[in-house]
């Protein structure tokens, strides 16, 4: 169990590494979960075994976070997946690689026993074929994603939606994973403002075109897709099931 009082424990869904410890700062904090420490946290909470069983499948890793806020004159832990700490590592995660990683339960320690549990409802992959594999090597450019993550949550307040619904794109499957990767484009490109006349794909797609392409084909390319995209996401939006088959 850990070594420090009052924690959030976060198990990694899908996740390895060659490394026991990462330090992100003093608060936050990756580490390995050894096989005692695991089957002590799936015997938590009897009422939710079935739930455990599938959030804790293979994991061997976790976020162990500090985070206290005041209630009431007292320091109070905070343990939820949904933490802006949580957010950050993990997306700093996704952005460095590919791999399904994503933490699918809080549990709060305090004094080292398990004195809360926090369940995600959020999809997690106990089962998926993308694991995801930290190396040791990959670590410092980790920690440059993970600053870069932060200064934006902290010092951008307009690109914190976008940020969020950009981490919601890995937790999509399928047709979701296009609805939440145009919204992700609009909040970014419109920031709540009134959208133009124009054609949604066709302002996202040059908009996205100039930031990221490298010739003027890239800008094409890109802004046809973004265009496709949206087509498709408006048709699954609104239900047009003759438009759905058609793409």
């Amino acid at each position: 169990m850990s070594k420090r009082d009052n924690v959030a424990l976060f198990p990694l869904v899908n996740f390895d590494s060659d490394v026991e410890k990462v330090n992100f700062n003093d608060d936050i904090i990756l580490r390995d979960i050894d096989s005692a420490e695991l089957n002590r946290l799936k015997k938590t909470f009897p009422p939710f075994q079935s739930f455990l069983l599938r959030a804790l499948h293979d994991v061997k890793y976790a976020l162990e976070i500090k985070s206290e806020i005041i209630i009431e004159g007292k320091p109070t832990p905070i343990f939820d997946v949904n933490m802006p700490e949580v957010r950050e590592t993990i997306l700093s995660f996704r952005v460095l690689k590919t791999g399904d990683v994503t933490a699918s339960c809080a549990f709060l320690l305090k004094q080292n026993q398990v004195a809360g549990l926090s369940q995600s409802s959020q999809s997690f992959f106990p089962y998926s074929k993308n694991p995801y594999y930290l190396k040791k090597e990959e670590i410092s450019e980790l920690k440059k994603i993970w600053e870069k993550v932060r200064k934006v949550e902290n010092e951008k307040p307009d690109l914190r939606f976008p940020l969020f619904r950009f981490n919601k794109t890995f937790e999509s499957k399928d047709t979701n994973a296009i609805v939440e990767h145009i919204t992700t484009f609009e909040a970014l490109i419109f920031q709540g403002k009134k959208k133009p006349k124009k054609s949604t794909g066709e302002l996202i797609g040059t908009a996205i075109g100039n930031l990221i392409a490298n010739n003027e084909q890239e800008k094409a390319e890109i802004k046809k897709k973004i265009i496709e995209a949206c087509k498709i996401r408006n048709a699954l939006v609104h239900g047009d099931l003759e438009k759905i088959k058609k793409y």
